[in-house]
């Protein structure tokens, strides 16, 4: 459900900010499509990135199963806009957290990992900002910032942070 507020939508916060598991299960299938027809290998695991251990736990079932980790894409987030004043702490938490603290979590996990690459889905927001997303755009930029000091602490490493602007098709903005 959307909301217009003087022409800009906003999500309602009451709508659950996840697609259901029918469109993941969908949107999985035709990613793994396109890069094995592109001659890639596409393996797919799933964690709550909120929790160390639960990060530490599929990278090490990665590392197992594949034997080596060439790249690894962060693309966690959440959100739910609200003005700050009006913005309930548990919210900023969770939005905030699923971003920077996930990022954090990945990071330590892959410490003893050198994958060639490490991206990250930041969003242009975090330059810009954005009415009612001031969690998200604190989450994202600590994303920056943690590209720019992975870049440098990890020279074999191509570490990118890239600051998406709104996917109209896919993505947080569309649900």
């Amino acid at each position: 459900a959307q909301t217009s507020d003087g022409g800009r939508q906003q999500r309602d916060p009451s709508t659950p900010s996840q697609p259901g598991p029918q469109q993941r299960q969908r949107a999985l299938a035709l990613t793994a499509q396109r890069v094995r027809e592109a001659g890639g290998q596409f393996h797919y695991l799933s964690a709550d990135l909120t929790q160390p251990d639960a990060v530490e736990a599929v990278i090490e079932q990665a590392s197992s199963q594949l034997g080596r980790i060439d790249m690894v894409i962060h693309a966690a987030g959440v959100v739910e806009d609200r003005g700050l004043g009006a913005k309930p702490v548990d919210s900023f938490l969770r939005v905030f957290r699923t971003k920077a603290h996930s990022a954090m979590h990945l990071r330590s996990a892959m410490a003893r990992l050198a994958p060639k690459y490490i991206v990250f889905f930041s969003s242009l927001v975090s330059h810009t900002g954005n009415a009612g997303q001031t969690d998200y755009c604190a989450g994202n930029e600590v994303l920056n910032a943690m590209a720019g000091e992975l870049a440098s602490a990890c020279p074999d490493s191509r570490v990118v942070s890239i600051l998406w602007s709104v996917w109209h098709e896919t993505g947080l903005a569309n649900r």
